[in-house]
């Protein structure tokens, strides 16, 4: 009669767990639906406009120096922000200077250089390795922050071009991240992952080689994904010392909570509601629960019920060289 009960409790929590899936699938299906509308509205857009490739754009980088280049050089990467300022749908938007020349307020030490590897980019064969990069030390994070800005970080990678000492230097952040991917975390390494319907305790906080002040990254993931849905940082005893039932302490921009008997997690502001796992919000996708009552987690941002998954996985993570976190 146990084992029925629990077998009938699996399939009910199943099901439960397959109409969310459907319901999300379809809002997916929705979403797509949607995009592709916006997609074709903006080609059909696009079409009408007289701006053509081969177009010259003079370019006046904070009044130092001023570069020609093709309106194609520009607009090469799809979907960045560069393509979209330079598709000459938003001209009109644009600063300029007296002499007509569009205005942007990135030094020539990092735009040129910018403009020279996209120059080269246009005209490489496919899989031909780029050129790298002459970046002056003092203007590296401006470097990193103007390809952040017009969507090329993932293009023109920064990594190369860092002095080894920045290279080892990991990641950090504030807040609750989402949709996050392993691969673009510098300087972390996984050290716990389990499926969700891995027992959690405290225990699998004692990380070798991890001091107390020490900040870690806790997530989950879909197995095996490269792709968090949920993270966020804290430091490694903040995170598990126990707290009152229903309370949180606000660190690094995350609101984080640890009761043995119930559970440990984080959500994005101070009110969790404890039922062995926090079922406070469970549309929000930047909520993260794990069970300390001797069985699995529970939920990974919007994803619930995921006390004996095997599709999702427990993520900790923690920095490849010694890191102290301020309280």
């Amino acid at each position: 009669m146990a084992q029925l009960a629990e077998l009938e409790d699996k399939v009910a929590s199943d099901k439960v767990q397959l109409e969310a899936d459907r319901a999300k699938m379809k809002q997916d299906q929705e979403q797509l639906i949607e995009e592709r509308a916006e997609l074709e509205a903006e080609k059909e857009a696009m079409s009408k406009l007289d701006a053509g490739s081969n177009d010259l754009i003079s370019l006046n980088f904070r009044g130092e120096k001023t570069v020609t280049v093709k309106r194609s050089t520009l607009c090469q990467v799809e979907g960045s922000m560069m393509a979209a300022m330079f598709s000459g749908r938003y001209d009109d938007k644009l600063d300029f200077d007296k002499d007509g020349n569009v205005f942007l307020s990135y030094p020539p030490q990092v735009m040129v250089p910018l403009m020279d590897w996209l120059t080269v980019s246009l005209d490489l064969a496919p899989g031909t390795k780029h050129h790298d990069v002459d970046i002056p030390s003092e203007y590296m994070t401006m470097w990193q922050g103007t390809l952040k800005f017009f969507g090329l970080e993932n293009v023109v990678n920064p990594e190369s071009m860092m002095p080894e000492s920045m290279k080892l230097q990991p990641m950090m952040f504030s807040g609750i991240k989402t949709n996050l991917k392993m691969s673009d975390l510098r300087g972390w390494e996984v050290a716990f992952c389990k499926p969700y319907s891995y027992k959690t305790s405290m225990k699998d906080f004692q990380l070798p080689g991890v001091a107390g002040d020490s900040p870690v990254l806790v997530g989950a993931r879909k197995t095996g994904a490269d792709t968090l849905l949920v993270a966020a940082i804290g430091r490694l005893d903040v995170i598990r010392a126990e707290k009152p039932l229903n309370s949180t302490k606000l660190h690094n921009g995350v609101f984080w909570y640890c009761t043995v008997g119930t559970s440990m997690g984080f959500a994005p502001d101070a009110t969790v509601k404890m039922n062995f796992a926090d079922t406070q919000d469970q549309a929000s996708s930047s909520r993260m629960s794990w069970h300390l009552t001797g069985i699995g987690g529970w939920r990974a941002g919007s994803y619930n019920q995921l006390d004996v998954s095997q599709g999702f996985e427990k993520i900790i993570m923690k920095p490849l060289r010694s890191l102290m976190m301020g309280e």
